[in-house]
């Protein structure tokens, strides 16, 4: 691959990276601040239910800016809106910062910086036909995926480490200087070097709103059908975030360290799966993605099957799980973003993308509250088999079932 060809892949990556671990050192040392000050253990998991619902209510206006405007420039609205925000936080923690007053502030701070930078992403996201060629978008894809789990692995320790030692100004200081960088990267990025984008695709001829997205979508059974899957996946999942530093906690009794070295084996899994997804190339990706579902799902119900039979230790159990779930979650991304991409009329893709990217997350809140009440009343062990199982269950009928009586579907895969 030349260096001309090669150069928006580096700058891409670059601009993931570096953005994902200034916001991942803040984040993570904003929710110590709050532990400090508040004594509230729920500072850790504030990313997982504000997330969503900033996206539910910014989803139109995003939308909408993505698909009336060039997307270079409303991922410069982005950036330049996320440089806002921690200008104005740093000045808020220099002049008016209170004890009293800090977990309001992180909560504004986060909403408005939450709000910028799915609008900033999505507008990469959605311009992936533009800035490569499109033998490079899956690449690209999985690229952008792997830049962003590194930066998560790193970011966390890093925020750790310097908590402690440095004066928190520091840590803003530090985040106000990747978003800079991240700012240039964007200016100097071309959006619309290459002319990927499908013409007419799909008969659509309205202007790019969501009742056309979603009418887009349905008449797509196959990306109906997975974009319904990841929804059920994702609120599954938040059994074993929120879990698997339950039961090693409050059930084996061990350290947090060790809880740590448990959940990071799912950031690895997924460098892993980020790797291998940005060398193979994936021809059928909906069959590819719907495998790596039904592989999750089984996986989800040994691991319920395992923990009840004790034929090996709870935390190599969680540990595997977490390993190979990271990998599975990793692939499974970079092609079916591909195939949108690929697609999708350009005028909708916005509307669309935001549309799949709110879906898919906002049961996770609910995840949340109904698997914490269940881990402090049931047994953890029952739990998770139950869950595997429903699971399992689900994606076989979805897939597998309910496709046999339908062959025709299967044309799209």
């Amino acid at each position: 691959m030349s260096i001309s060809k090669s150069l928006p892949l580096v700058k891409v990556s670059a601009t993931t990276f570096i953005d994902a671990i200034g916001s991942g050192v803040l984040t993570f040392s904003l929710g110590l601040l709050l532990l400090k000050y508040t004594g509230l253990a729920i500072s850790f998991g504030f990313s997982i239910i504000i997330g969503p619902l900033v996206s539910l209510i910014m989803a139109p206006i995003i939308g909408n800016l993505i698909d009336s405007l060039p997307h270079k420039t409303v991922a410069l609205i982005g950036g330049l809106g996320m440089l806002i925000s921690i200008v104005c936080f740093a000045g808020y923690y220099e002049v008016y910062f209170s004890s009293k007053n800090i977990f309001l502030a992180v909560i504004l701070f986060n909403m408005a910086s939450n709000s910028f930078s799915r609008m900033f992403s999505m507008s990469y996201l959605s311009s992936v036909g533009g800035i490569v060629p499109k033998t490079k978008m899956q690449r690209l894809n999985g690229i952008i995926s792997l830049s962003s789990s590194m930066s998560g692995i790193v970011s966390a320790p890093i925020a750790g480490v310097l908590f402690p030692v440095v004066n928190f100004r520091y840590l803003i200081f530090l985040r106000l200087l990747t978003s800079v960088v991240v700012l240039f990267l964007t200016m100097v990025t071309n959006f619309e070097k290459y002319n990927s984008f499908p013409e007419n695709q799909g008969n659509v001829k309205e202007k790019g709103s969501f009742k056309v997205a979603l009418n887009y979508l349905r008449s797509k059974s196959q990306l109906l059908k997975i974009t319904i899957s990841v929804c059920l996946l994702n609120f599954a999942s938040v059994l074993f975030e929120i879990g698997t530093p339950f039961v090693v906690l409050k059930r084996l009794h061990l350290s947090s360290s060790i809880s740590g070295l448990v959940q990071s084996c799912s950031s690895m899994g997924v460098i892993a799966g980020g790797l291998i997804i940005s060398i193979i190339t994936v021809s059928r990706p909906f069959k590819f993605t719907v495998i790596l579902y039904e592989v999750y799902s089984l996986l989800s119900l040994t691991v319920g099957i395992f923990l009840n039979i004790n034929l090996i230790p709870a935390i190599i159990i969680l540990a595997l799980f977490n390993l190979i779930a990271g990998s599975i979650t990793s692939m499974a991304d970079a092609p079916i973003f591909t195939y949108i991409q690929k697609t999708v009329p350009k005028k909708i893709m916005g509307h669309l993308m935001t549309l799949l990217f709110t879906t898919v997350q906002i049961l996770q809140p609910l995840g949340v509250l109904f698997y914490s009440t269940l881990l402090d009343r049931f047994n953890f062990k029952l739990i998770f088999l139950v869950n595997g199982l429903t699971l399992f269950c689900f994606i076989i009928y979805f897939f597998i079932l309910s496709s046999k009586s339908n062959v025709g579907s299967m044309k799209e895969i």
